[in-house]
């Protein structure tokens, strides 16, 4: 048992928009159906909120401490606007990696990783280059995760 597929996209439109200020635009269609794809692979949309054989990662995306840590010392630190956006959602815009179990978070984190990412998300309609953007940029070259799981994954939360 995860998320709701409906209450999930809700809030990561609200949470996308939430945080989108100035030249920074995090939401888009595309990005939401990337990212629920995302929480379907990564989570099964939340069933496991920590990573299955004692790994890092936590929360909807599966992101690890390491990762929040990057991306706040390396990219959100410069970004004040963006800092008191996540604050006021979350608290605080430190990366403690509790917050990776908060859904809120875990999707800005998950959505900076993207945006700090080379090239554009494909669209939505294309689930394969979707698929082969999470392996290369979100999961890695060397990670587990494989396109075709992805893409079922996918299927099987109705996400096609």
């Amino acid at each position: 048992m995860g998320f709701n597929k409906e209450q999930l996209k809700s809030l990561v439109e609200s949470t996308l928009k939430y945080i989108s200020v100035g030249k920074y635009k995090f939401y888009s269609d595309d990005v939401v159906w990337f990212l629920l794809r995302i929480f379907a692979q990564e989570s099964k949309f939340g069933y496991y909120l920590e990573q299955l054989g004692n790994g890092p990662a936590k929360g909807l995306g599966q992101v690890e401490p390491f990762t929040q840590k990057d991306n706040y010392i390396n990219w959100l630190q410069y970004r004040p606007e963006i800092v008191e956006k996540i604050a006021e959602l979350c608290g605080t815009a430190e990366p403690l990696p509790l917050q990776l179990y908060n859904p809120i978070r875990c999707i800005i984190e998950a959505r900076i990783k993207l945006y700090r990412s080379p090239g554009a998300i494909p669209p939505k309609a294309d689930i394969l280059g979707q698929a082969k953007y999470w392996k290369k940029y979100y999961n890695s070259e060397q990670g587990q995760g494989k396109i075709n799981e992805f893409i079922d994954n996918a299927k099987d939360f109705n996400l096609t």
